[in-house]
C-alpha cells in the first residue's frame, strides 16, 4: 500500500476495518463451535435413544452410519489426491 494513502486517509479508517473484521471472525467461531456441540449432542442423544428402544435397530443404525463415514472420509481424501495428481500432471507437463 502506497504510504501517502495510508496518511491521507488516517489510521483510524484502517482499523475500524481490521477490528470489524476480527470481530465478525470471533463471532463465527464462537456460535461454529457451540452449533457443533449442539449438533453432536443431538446425534448422541438420538443414537441413545434409538438403542434403548430397539437394540438391534440402534446398532445397525450405529453400524451403518460409521461405515458411511468411512467411505465419506476415504472418498474425501482420495478427492484431494486426485486434485493433487492433477496439478502436478498440469505442472509437470509445462515443464516439458
Amino acid at each position: 500500500m502506497n504510504t501517502q494513502e495510508y496518511e491521507k486517509s488516517g489510521t483510524s479508517k484502517y482499523l475500524m476495518r481490521f477490528s470489524g473484521d476480527l470481530g465478525s471472525a470471533q463471532q463465527l467461531l464462537g456460535k461454529g463451535v457451540f452449533q457443533f456441540f449442539a449438533d453432536a449432542s443431538l446425534l448422541l442423544l438420538g443414537a441413545v435413544l434409538i438403542l434403548a428402544l430397539n437394540a438391534t435397530l440402534g446398532c445397525l443404525i450405529l453400524a451403518s452410519s460409521v461405515l458411511v463415514g468411512i467411505i465419506i472420509a476415504r472418498l474425501t481424501g482420495k478427492s484431494n489426491n486426485w486434485k493433487n495428481a492433477a496439478a502436478t500432471a498440469k505442472r509437470d507437463c509445462w515443464l516439458l
